[in-house]
């Protein structure tokens, strides 16, 4: 359609679902957009007299298109700022520990100077129980002050470990097939494109069969352990029936965000669940074939859980609560399940 403009009482999404597109993003990320997202770089705050392109429902651009280029550009921000917040807090934490200990001091000074004896308390108290002033425990300035200290430093722990993570490895690609950061825009976008793999009917539900995905995650280290796993729990090949399953899960860590190991695939998965189950035995080739299906749910609480520390410290378990998929603007629930079949030796 021609060129729009903005009218008051106008919102992406209601321009979205008056032209029957799918989700606003689609008009804000389009090609012929740019101009429009260079003069609003938050998408919901849009004005009147704002002119934008509305595409039609059968030319919005594909769900890969730009994917990548979204998500390098979010991430290489994300870890620059990182980077300079990680030297800020570095720098001021130097400076308030340094005027802590100072303040310390000079307080501990001020009590040194003028605190009474515990019969000097007792005496102008009224009280002839000297000794049961002396097992009163009073904490100096000094004391309180370190208390203090230490009931920050579980969120100084986190805020340090949170810097460590190495953020550019959510578009680090490097050694796999499939297209990772296309199932970022799947999930945020609640698309349900017939290309990725057969869907549910309520489309919350896809079943991916695509070589590309299955050959990124059979180069997983995580796909050899569930190997082992089911051979561990499984070592007598005669005894083994059709039927008989096992299952592993995955841990997305923080820790292992700082170990440059994850790459897209890892921070789309997070943290799932290999399940194998026993198809067809042969006793003559020594093998037994496997149903493999790796599970993964994309929702929100998983995607913004705080870590150990800050919920140690007191914050919540996660920032933002689950939405169910179709009925929410952006990010409802959303269940892969990625599915093939292998052979395991014995």
């Amino acid at each position: 359609m021609p060129e729009y403009v903005v009218q008051t009482g106008d919102s992406l999404w209601r321009i979205a679902q008056r032209y029957k597109i799918s989700h606003w993003a689609l008009i804000y990320w389009h090609p012929n957009n740019r101009e429009f997202r260079a003069a609003r770089p938050q998408p919901q705050l849009i004005m009147p007299g704002d002119k934008l392109y509305v595409p039609e429902p059968n030319n919005a651009p594909a769900v890969g298109i730009d994917a990548e280029r979204f998500v390098s550009r979010h991430a290489n921000q994300v870890a620059a700022q990182a980077k300079a917040a990680k030297a800020r807090v570095k720098l001021s934490g130097e400076r308030y520990r340094a005027r802590l200990s100072e303040t310390a001091s000079k307080v501990e000074l001020h009590v040194s100077r003028h605190q009474e004896t515990p019969e000097q308390i007792a005496q102008r108290a009224g009280s002839a129980a000297v000794g049961l002033s002396r097992a009163v425990v009073v904490p100096g300035a000094g004391t309180v002050l370190n208390r203090v200290w230490k009931s920050l430093k579980p969120m100084k722990l986190a805020t340090g470990k949170l810097l460590e993570v190495k953020w550019s490895d959510i578009v680090d690609t490097k050694g796999l097939k499939a297209d990772w950061h296309s199932l970022w825009v799947i999930w945020l976008l609640e698309l349900s494109p017939g290309s990725l793999g057969k869907w549910s009917e309520d489309g919350t539900v896809v079943e991916i069969t695509s070589q590309d995905y299955i050959s990124d995650l059979r180069s997983r280290s995580h796909h050899k352990k569930a190997l082992q796993h089911f051979k561990r729990e499984h070592p007598s090949l005669g005894a083994i029936k059709v039927g008989a399953s096992s299952s592993l899960p995955f841990s997305f860590t923080g820790p292992g965000t700082a170990t440059g190991e994850y790459t897209a695939l890892e921070w789309f998965l997070g943290s799932y669940t290999t399940k194998m189950s026993v198809t067809a035995v042969s006793a003559a080739a020594r093998e037994v074939t496997l149903k493999i299906v790796v599970e993964n749910e994309s929702h929100w609480e998983s995607a913004t859980r705080t870590p150990a520390v800050f919920r140690k410290a007191g914050s919540p378990k996660y920032f933002v609560a689950d939405a169910t998929r179709k009925k929410s603007l952006v990010g409802g629930d959303f269940t892969q399940r990625f599915i093939w079949s292998e052979k395991l030796k014995y």
